[in-house]
């Protein structure tokens, strides 16, 4: 709310950067879910596809637009993975400082899995394999990966 009061009195990119800082990251999940219900209401009123064939296109495209999330994530540092004598050196700037800490670089490993996925969904659909049926397919293989890897 304190926020919002100063919008008149402050820049769009300083109110933005603020809200940032006050919402903190995004999760996946929001995305996800007002993707699939757009998805879901375009295809009911659409008279060129139909809902599984959209609901098919959907889940080839998720998995690989989240590889390029998950490689922004790396390259801006919102999200640090875990320390690891193992890890990479990764730079942490805070103010004039430069940290460098060794962490394993968790969100890779999640582009790496998103990028498997991907080709698997496209594989299963180029076979017509699980027609109609592919967003359930990404699901169970993305939810095992992702409670692994939040928990590693």
């Amino acid at each position: 709310i304190e926020l919002f009061s100063k919008i008149g009195s402050i820049s769009a990119g300083d109110f933005f950067t603020a809200l940032g800082a006050y919402v903190g990251g995004m999760v996946f999940y929001g995305g996800f879910l007002g993707a699939v219900a757009a998805v879901a209401i375009y295809s009911k009123f659409s008279k060129v596809v139909a809902r599984p064939v959209a609901m098919d296109l959907l889940s080839i495209c998720i998995p690989l637009f989240h590889v390029f999330g998950r490689v922004g994530c790396f390259l801006a540092g919102c999200c640090y993975g875990f320390a690891s004598e193992s890890g990479l050196p990764i730079h942490h700037y805070i103010g004039e400082e430069v940290y460098i800490v060794n962490r394993f670089p968790v969100q890779l490993v999640e582009a790496a899995g998103n990028l498997l996925i991907f080709f698997i969904i496209m594989y299963l659909y180029r076979k017509d394999k699980f027609k109609g049926k592919l967003l359930p397919v990404y699901i169970v293989m993305y939810a095992p990966m992702r409670f692994v890897l939040e928990y590693a």
